[in-house]
């Protein structure tokens, strides 16, 4: 297979493997895959990554906000004499004013093809690209598409989806509607818009087709596993928030301690229908859609009360297990039961596929060496 057209200037190459980079200069943040290559640098104004195979790049330019006056301007400069052609479309991600588009392109004489994204901010400019050979583009369509997706211009973007999930959320064909939930007697009116149930479900069916890729490495599967969920919960934690302010008014006052809260959430997600996704190769509803519909399996309603959990303050992590092929919920609270021990806290561990109370869980999942733990945490700038 023909590799990428790619030039490194500098001599020295600085690895850097499946965790979230941050960029404090500028504050951003990116979580490259597994095994992808931080490119030696003069400045952390332009950093570059290529993937382990060295078929796809990822780079970042960053300015100070008063380098281009607007998303017209920004766009102009960069593309003025560029050999490149390609459909760009206007949006706003959260405060920044963006362009988005594939676009092709010549590296020396050798067509490339990829996405660009373009944000123009009051503090900061950014431009992103990532490419592989044209020949190659639908190959690595998804890592392409990932990286760019898990790209996070400070604190406030880390819990929202990322520059590409958000983009197609901005579709016309985007329309919400109030959905009426059961919550033990009360009607919750949640307002939801469907349409986002296939866009959430696109993100977990592209980081999943990338997890495949690590079946057979298992120095890198376990990393790669964490990424995957964690793209997964940042993409749902906004989706997620209508949910939590219906439940509000039900926990008001601090009328419940926090083991009192989790408590009920956890029977109420307890008594979901049990549902695998077997038409997808994630087999993983989507939490948004598990969340409304009130059905879903063990990993999707982890998810969920975890998302929720975090909104009401409390911490808690998602225990992964490939050989007992389930997913758990351990939660920083006191209490009775099954613990599992992580960075010094004693998290006690929710069972949510079967009717059971807070740390009550089967015998064969005791055993702490099976469970992969991921943080409910998000991809952050300072």
């Amino acid at each position: 297979m023909k590799k990428l057209l790619y030039i490194v200037q500098y001599l020295l190459i600085i690895s850097l493997f499946s965790e979230v980079i941050e960029v404090p200069g500028y504050n951003y943040s990116v979580y490259p895959l597994e095994g992808w290559v931080l490119q030696p640098y003069e400045s952390e104004s332009n950093l570059s990554w290529l993937s382990a195979d060295n078929n796809v790049a990822f780079s970042i330019t960053s300015w100070s906000g008063d380098e281009y006056e607007s998303i017209n301007s920004m766009f102009k400069s960069l593309t003025s004499g560029l050999d490149a052609s390609g459909d760009f479309v206007p949006y706003f991600y959260k405060d920044y004013e963006c362009a988005i588009g594939e676009i092709t392109f010549k590296l020396g004489d050798i067509n490339h093809k990829g996405w660009m994204i373009f944000m123009n901010g009051d503090d900061y400019d950014y431009h992103l690209v990532s490419f592989t050979l044209e020949e190659n583009f639908k190959m690595y369509y998804n890592e392409i598409q990932s990286i760019l997706d898990s790209f996070s211009p400070g604190s406030w973007t880390a819990e929202i989806q990322g520059p590409i999930s958000s983009f197609l959320d901005q579709s016309p064909s985007r329309v919400e509607s109030d959905k009426t939930i059961d919550f033990f007697g009360h009607k919750l009116t949640v307002p939801v818009a469907t349409y986002d149930y296939g866009n959430s479900q696109a993100v977990i069916e592209r980081e999943a087709s990338i997890m495949g890729q690590y079946a057979y490495d298992p120095e890198n599967f376990y990393k790669a596993w964490i990424r995957y969920y964690q793209i997964v919960i940042r993409d749902n934690f906004l989706r997620l928030e209508p949910l939590y302010k219906s439940l509000t008014p039900y926990f008001a006052n601090n009328k419940y301690s926090n083991y009192d809260l989790t408590e009920i959430l956890m029977f109420w997600i307890q008594s979901f229908n049990y549902s695998r996704n077997l038409n997808s190769s994630s087999d993983l509803l989507n939490p948004l859609e598990s969340a409304i519909t009130k059905t879903g399996d063990c990993d999707a309603r982890s998810i969920v009360l975890g998302i929720l959990l975090k909104k009401f303050g409390i911490d808690s992590i998602l225990l992964a297990s490939e050989k007992a092929k389930h997913a758990l919920l351990a939660v920083d609270i006191p209490g009775e039961g099954s613990k599992f021990e992580y960075r010094g806290k004693e998290y006690l561990m929710v069972e949510l596929t079967t009717k059971s109370l807070i740390g009550e869980i089967d015998e064969s999942l005791k055993d702490a060496t099976i469970w992969t733990p991921v943080e409910l945490e998000f991809i952050n700038g300072n």
